[in-house]
């Protein structure tokens, strides 16, 4: 009767179809594959629509009730929150917000990575993380179909993770009662399949939270061969979450001069922290022994990081306090003022090929190296000296703790003078 020529006769079969209820649905869509009339396939759709959502609101219902239930999704979920009325709550408004990522959940390779496109979609149509912030669901929708399956996400996906764990309502939902526990297990998931490309963030975070995975997470990155920024990460990861088991993981680095923060510069009292200060500071945190007792000048501990790496430096002096009768150049800026009393350093080959490169350098862009240049120089040699001449007392220091010694304070006094000779000039 869709067929009439009659408009109340149309009308009238519509109704009759409706009222026949979800249990028709399976037959109306299969007559819908066979029809060709525009109109007869848009009362048919409109009817079934109508029929699916008022089964859904009834099953809603019943499962809002308590009552078993067939909804997608839901087994996966129970399993991993648990089933209390505020779980079930919480379930439906993720369904009806976010369908697609709760019918992913156990689902195949394809559906999840379908339902993790359609929450991406989603999420920047309505500006969440940008002018709006995320809600529970938002967060669950990008958290739950990668991390309860076998797909990986790309770097980008999981940035966008990364982003909403920092807004208010992620550390709103870690302190709740009912969804806290459950919720940092999902997150601990993401990190262990996060992508290697923003494991410093994932590491920043999961200290943040006192996270126990910030441990596995720091050992597993420095068998990774990561980056020097990543690899100090890790390792302050190691002194804040790490135990004394880790400090032979840790003491292979205590002779690794890359640098990670960059203080020095001539004339300064404070060095660069390297890789080494990172590893050393880290096994004396593990010891709970303070940093300043192995030879660092600044406390640089922390409560949740363990250490800040920033403050790693090791004292290095200016030798020119050391050198009262060295004449410095006067106010005038006279650069032929000669020096009434010359520096002398025996300086060793690689440091006397860095004097040379100097000259050249120099000579290339019209300039002449002359003993102002030279002093500079020597000076900054001395200052390299010291500073690895500390540095040498820190790597002795927390090897004796390794060994169950104590630093002794005789080792934290100052240690030569960087072979400085001076001559009459």
């Amino acid at each position: 009767m869709l067929a009439s020529g009659k408009f109340k006769t149309r009308e009238a079969a519509s109704e009759e179809l409706y009222q026949l209820g979800a249990t028709a649905i399976p037959s109306m869509r299969r007559h819908r594959e066979g029809l060709t009339d525009a109109e007869q396939i848009d009362r048919l759709e409109r009817i079934v629509a109508k029929l699916t959502d008022h089964a859904f609101e009834n099953q809603i219902e019943n499962f809002l009730q308590g009552k078993p239930t067939d909804l997608n999704g839901w087994p996966e979920f129970e399993e991993i929150f648990g089933d209390t009325p505020q779980v079930r709550e919480m379930f439906v408004d993720l369904f009806r917000e976010h369908p697609y990522a709760v019918k992913a959940l156990g689902g195949t390779k394809r559906e999840v990575l379908e339902a993790i496109t359609k929450v991406n979609s989603r999420l920047r149509q309505l500006g969440i993380g940008i002018s709006k912030t995320p809600r529970r669901i938002d967060l669950l929708a990008l958290l739950l179909p990668p991390t309860i399956s076998d797909v990986e996400t790309d770097a980008q996906y999981d940035i966008g993770i990364y982003s909403l764990l920092n807004l208010h309502p992620a550390n709103e939902m870690r302190g709740d009662p009912a969804f806290g526990e459950p919720f940092t297990k999902v997150v601990v998931k993401w990190m262990e399949k996060s992508h290697l490309s923003i494991r410093d963030r994932v590491l920043r975070i999961a200290l943040d939270w006192k996270l126990d995975i910030a441990r596995d997470l720091a050992i597993k990155t420095l068998s990774q061969n990561p980056d020097p920024q990543l690899l100090s990460r890790a390792i302050q990861a190691l002194a804040s979450r790490g135990t004394l088991a880790d400090t032979a993981l840790l003491a292979k680095y205590l002779n690794d001069p890359t640098v990670v923060v960059r203080n020095h510069y001539i004339g300064s009292t404070e060095s660069n922290v390297q890789i080494r200060d990172v590893a050393a500071a880290a096994i004396a945190h593990l010891h709970s022994v303070p940093v300043t007792d192995v030879g660092f000048i600044k406390p640089a501990s922390h409560d949740i990081l363990g250490i800040i790496i920033e403050d790693l430096v090791v004292h290095v002096e200016d030798p020119s306090d050391r050198l009262p009768a060295l004449q410095r150049e006067d106010d005038s800026g006279d650069d032929n003022n000669e020096p009434g009393e010359e520096l002398e350093i025996e300086m060793s080959a690689e440091e006397k090929e860095a004097w040379e490169d100097i000259k050249k350098q120099l000579e290339e862009h019209g300039m002449e190296a002359g003993p102002r240049e030279l002093k500079q120089f020597q000076l900054y040699q001395l200052q390299r000296r010291a500073e690895a001449k500390a540095r040498e007392t820190i790597r002795r220091n927390v090897l004796k703790l390794m060994r169950g010694g104590e630093p002794e304070a005789s080792d934290l006094e100052p240690v030569g003078d960087g072979n400085l000779k001076r001559s009459a000039g």
